[in-house]
């Protein structure tokens, strides 16, 4: 089979399109997580008695959404 002369130009059209299109799709999972936590840190603030149950749940939220 002949190489086409577009042909790289082709791919690297694809790979600049998949590079732009994965790097705002990572701006949301970054900024819910960082509410989850600053919301986290206020409810400690408010309830320290509760500071092991808030953390525990902030640490395995996030590893929840990766899995899921």
């Amino acid at each position: 089979m002949e190489n086409l002369p577009g042909t790289d130009l082709v791919r690297a059209a694809a790979f600049i399109g998949a590079g732009s299109a994965m790097g705002p799709c990572a701006i949301g999972p970054g900024v819910g997580e960082g509410y989850t936590g600053g919301k986290a840190c206020e409810a400690i603030g408010r309830n320290p008695d509760k500071a092991g149950l808030l953390r525990r749940s902030m640490l395995v939220e996030p590893l929840l959404a990766f899995v899921v």
